[in-house]
């Protein structure tokens, strides 16, 4: 099978990771022959001796619609697959389009102009009425996106992201810096994206609840937990966004940024960190805390979106929002070496259970169903 996939957005966060891992995955396969569609200038997912064609202009221009139509001619695949809301104009041939979420409509911070989102929503609807076959990451995203912009009876199917790919990056010494600032200390982990619906605050709120109750005189936990615990987030520093939400400067002086962190610098985060806390609120898959489990990390998300789709048994939940019931859940991993040992094996075992490789077998058959669906009407 000739499969054409457009891989220039593989730069962008989510979806490129989304994209490179299914390419990669797909060229391993005997049974599919892979075309990689990429921006003119810009290196292919896959580099082996694997066909690449070039194309200049944005994906999210409209002429640049007219132009991918065009290559797909001159390829000649049995099927295309657009990865995110860009797709051919016109499509001619058998089309699988990935909507892995829709973030931006259902939390207006994430795209706060109102025009932009009206356009963002027309893309969406455009490509589900152009689609032979839809994919999406999880169970959760397929109901968004039917209850907030309506699948209209078009075939979604399902197949999880993956993270073997990261797995198989190898650790990385963090920055001196930050090194330097932990001195050895056990720590929380969380990923430092201060979008809203990320809820990075409940997590301070519920770190700084946690110490101040180690510290009361005669609360039972006083002193189970480790005196030098600190908290860092990966990822960029927010110019004083800790000290605008840690109100206490003992706990302030506890937490820090990591800065931009490589690959391999984050999966050395993950494997020293005590535990993994992930609160937010909305994830149309959620890779971090797959990461995490895969690293042996004790692991804690918020209970709702696609979390607990993804992690499974692998992670502790606590009810989103609910700052108490954080720093409950994290006192109990800090302080209960049985149960931060059990959600570590656990952890590992769920996480192994997803893969690019089983991603694509999933993927495959809706290519087959794509092509079975020859000759239906397209907008």
């Amino acid at each position: 099978m000739r499969v054409l996939v457009d891989c220039r957005l593989t730069g962008r966060p989510s979806v490129g990771r989304y994209t490179a891992g299914l390419a990669r995955a797909l060229a391993a396969r005997e049974d599919i022959d892979l075309v990689q569609l990429v921006a003119r200038g810009e290196a292919p997912p896959v580099r082996d001796d694997i066909e690449t064609v070039a194309i200049s202009g944005s994906p999210f221009s409209p002429l640049a619609a007219g132009g991918y139509a065009r290559m797909i001619d001159a390829a000649r695949p049995d099927v295309t697959h657009s990865p995110h809301f860009p797709t051919p104009v016109p499509a001619r041939h058998p089309l699988v389009v990935s909507l892995l979420d829709v973030t931006p409509l259902a939390i207006p911070g994430v795209m706060q102009f109102g025009p932009r989102r009206a356009v963002y929503r027309r893309w969406i609807r455009r490509a589900i009425a152009q689609a032979d076959q839809l994919i999406t990451a999880s169970e959760f995203s397929r109901s968004e996106i039917d209850r907030i912009v309506g699948l209209n009876g078009s075939p979604m199917t399902v197949t999880s992201l993956a993270v073997d790919d990261f797995m198989s990056v190898p650790a990385e010494p963090i920055p001196a810096a930050l090194d330097t600032w932990l001195r050895g200390a056990p720590f929380v982990l969380t990923m430092g994206n201060t979008a809203e619906h990320k809820d990075v605050p409940a997590l301070l709120a519920a770190f700084q609840t946690l110490l101040r109750r180690d510290a009361a005189a005669g609360d039972p936990h006083a002193g189970a937990l480790p005196a030098d615990l600190r908290l860092v987030l990966a990822g960029p520093d927010v110019s004083s966004y800790l000290a605008g939400w840690l109100t206490d400067r003992s706990v302030a002086d506890r937490a820090r940024f990591s800065g931009l962190a490589t690959d391999g610098q984050l999966r050395t985060l993950y494997e020293r960190a005590s535990v993994f806390a992930f609160p937010s609120r909305y994830e149309g898959f959620g890779l971090p805390p797959l990461e995490a489990m895969a690293c042996g990390t004790p692991t804690i998300v918020a209970d709702g979106a696609s979390l607990p789709e993804v992690v499974g048994d692998g992670a502790l939940t606590f009810p989103g929002a609910d700052n108490a019931a954080l720093a409950q859940c994290l006192g109990e991993v800090l302080t209960d070496p049985v149960l931060a040992a059990d959600l570590a094996r656990r952890g590992v075992v769920r996480a192994s259970e997803f893969s690019w490789a089983r991603t694509a077998e999933e993927t495959v058959a809706v290519y087959r169903r794509a092509i079975a669906e020859v000759g239906r009407p397209r907008a």
